[in-house]
């Protein structure tokens, strides 16, 4: 709410997919998921439709070639293989996962940090994203940045604190629908404290937040 109150809100948007790997294609590079080579969601069962052609230019790539730090935090889903990393797409800077299958719970993932795979468990996944997202702003908090935060929220599978989930049921909600509300609750305060970093350092007047789903 107080993104749409602060900003411009666009209720005729749409996505480039209804699914998330195309959608992520064309978001990063203004393309049809067609162009992109990125027509599956599945990069196991079919990695050639399922990953960005190496001639296609990213935001990174853009962003990169005009003197900014480029990072991602968060989901890539966008290609495996050598020369489909993030790192060879236009970032810089990597901590994230490639798609579900590195996703236990919420609780229990894989990250991979600048190449290298590690195991984490304990930490929320979708605060461990921020945290990392607000560290990143304040590495480069003096010179021009792009940070693509791709948050996995709420996607599958469903899981949050049990007291964020007591919070809904408390209300009446079913605990399905509470997990997703739950999920998002996080996700929105995660945004909140992101731009409260950006106020904090004073850099909101001079940088553009996007926030956008599929």
């Amino acid at each position: 709410d107080a993104l749409i109150e602060d900003s411009v809100y666009f209720n005729r948007a749409y996505s480039g997919s209804p699914v998330c790997a195309p959608s992520r294609a064309a978001l990063l590079t203004g393309r049809s998921p067609h162009r992109t080579g990125v027509v599956s969601l599945n990069q196991i069962k079919y990695p050639g439709l399922t990953r960005l052609y190496k001639d296609e230019v990213t935001l990174a790539n853009l962003f990169q070639e005009n003197g900014y730090a480029t990072g991602l935090v968060g989901k890539w889903h966008s290609g495996n293989g050598e020369g489909y990393h993030p790192l060879d797409r236009g970032f810089e800077h990597f901590e994230g996962f490639n798609a579900s299958v590195d996703i236990k719970t919420y609780f229990e993932y894989k990250l991979d940090l600048q190449g290298d795979y590690q195991d984490f468990s304990g930490e929320y996944l979708t605060d461990s994203l921020t945290r990392r997202a607000i560290a990143y702003v304040n590495e480069h908090k003096s010179e021009p940045f792009f940070l693509h935060l791709a948050h996995y929220a709420p996607h599958r599978p469903l899981s949050a604190p049990d007291e964020m989930i007591a919070k809904y049921t408390a209300k009446g909600v079913e605990e399905k629908i509470a997990k997703v509300y739950a999920m998002v609750d996080i996700l929105d305060k995660g945004i909140g404290e992101l731009m409260t970093e950006l106020d904090r350092l004073k850099l909101r007047e001079k940088t553009i937040v996007i926030f956008s789903s599929d």
